[in-house]
């Protein structure tokens, strides 16, 4: 009736630096149309899951599907998969995106390793301690909190996502307190809410590297505020990156994982951006993700050093 396969992790996603030092094993399964919607795919995949952590002690299991196979999607979101990456295929009828999950071994998680001083004094805490990333990833739960949220799955919650645990309200909140501790390394922890229930008020607080640093940010918007010649409605690309940071593939993965965000989850046709003509290196970044010359140089002055530095313009169409 199907069949399902476990092999070596795609390239594009082994080279994520989350899953740097990790082993993992990629999962795919396929079933006959007249046995779909019977559990037997779900019956299998626990099966090998259960294999492949409690056996083989595997730190996760990925697993992805074709952007519009809506089933397949929700099949893994049940069994606790979360999203992990986008990406851009080659098949014979042209390219198309697949979205790619992650189930992470509940005791392999990426906190398994936490350090052991540090862990005695919140595993002693009678209040809720989780820790996620910044990916939203719960990676630790003290016994407080796998204890006070067991109606919800208890420790089976490790690995999953935090904003599939709250609302739509509650997850803008998540989102919004993110952003601020990104916006400075100053600002490490804020007041969310009083829980009344327990009587207890209810902190979120950040955790940094040694340097306290992010490495870089990446994003598209309204071409309104800049001198590119953008189409009607074409958003703008722009990215920086820490010096420190500079010639390691890092642009180049957070422009092509941006253009194939944009292509999976809007309509939006072609994206504009440009590079001082003296930084060659962000050119290439452009080109090597498909962006192409357009033939325009102009100049910036809302930019720093903007009004007399000409800018080289590219355009990606698709």
């Amino acid at each position: 009736i199907g069949n399902l396969n476990i092999g070596a992790l795609p390239a594009p996603l082994a080279a994520l630096p989350q899953l740097q030092g990790k082993r993992g094993q990629t999962l795919s399964f396929c079933i006959r149309r007249e046995s779909q919607r019977k559990g037997y795919a779900a019956e299998a995949i626990r099966a090998v899951i259960a294999e492949l952590f409690d056996d083989e002690h595997f730190d996760f299991v990925q697993c992805g599907c074709y952007s519009f196979n809506t089933p397949s999607r929700m099949l893994q979101e049940r069994l606790g998969f979360q999203f992990l990456a986008s990406l851009c295929v080659p098949t014979p009828q042209g390219e198309a995106q697949t979205i790619e999950h992650i189930l992470w071994n509940p005791r392999r998680t990426p906190m398994s390793d936490l350090n052991a001083y540090f862990k005695s004094v919140i595993d002693q805490d009678t209040a809720s301690v989780v820790l996620c990333d910044l990916n939203h990833t719960i990676v630790y739960m003290n016994p407080a909190a796998i204890r006070n949220y067991a109606k919800h799955g208890g420790a089976a919650l490790i690995g999953r996502s935090l904003l599939h645990c709250h609302n739509a309200s509650s997850n803008s909140r998540i989102q919004e307190v993110v952003d601020w501790f990104a916006a400075s390394p100053e600002h490490n922890i804020i007041y969310t809410y009083h829980n009344e229930k327990q009587n207890k008020d209810v902190y979120m607080v950040a955790l940094r590297d040694a340097d306290g640093t992010l490495i870089g940010a990446i994003g598209y918007g309204p071409s309104c505020d800049c001198s590119l010649p953008a189409l009607p409605g074409e958003p703008t690309v722009g990215y920086w990156i820490g010096r420190a940071y500079w010639r390691q593939g890092y642009c180049t993965e957070a422009l092509s994982t941006l253009i194939c965000h944009v292509k999976a989850h809007t309509s939006i046709p072609s994206l504009i951006s440009g590079h001082f003509t003296d930084n060659e290196a962000s050119g290439r970044v452009m080109q090597k993700c498909g962006f192409r010359p357009t033939g325009h140089t102009v100049f910036d002055p809302s930019l720093v050093g903007g009004a007399d530095r000409p800018i080289r313009v590219l355009r990606l169409t698709w």
